[in-house]
């Protein structure tokens, strides 16, 4: 899915002089923002979703947050993105943490209450 939109959108990467990184495909949204977002939205929806307690949900809340606000300025940093590829694939990523969610509990929604 990410891949087509890298397609659809065709951002061009940043040219640098010297980068540190490059890669041969387009740049928005940002494959490594958004995959951050997926996998630790993901974790933390089951996580609150199975009751997980207190200190257990204060960790899982605290961990992600230097690999996900990390990877954004490295990116930009190392010269394989611009700052609104990174937001982008950060909302990309939210958008499909939202939707996965909304999908799996749809039915329990969608099931009429007994009673």
């Amino acid at each position: 899915m990410q891949q087509s939109v890298k397609a659809a959108v065709d951002r061009p990467r940043p040219v640098w002089p010297d980068p540190v990184d490059s890669a041969h495909h387009a740049a928005f949204p940002s494959g490594h923002a958004m995959t951050a977002t997926v996998v630790y939205g993901l974790l933390l929806w089951l996580l609150h979703r199975h009751g997980a307690g207190r200190v257990l949900w204060r960790t899982a809340v605290s961990v992600p947050v230097v690999p996900v606000a990390g990877v954004g300025p490295t990116r930009v940093w190392l010269g394989a993105h611009r700052p609104w590829d990174v937001v982008g694939g950060r909302l990309f990523g939210g958008l499909v943490v939202a939707v996965a969610v909304v999908v799996y509990e749809w039915p329990r929604v969608a099931r009429p209450s007994r009673g």
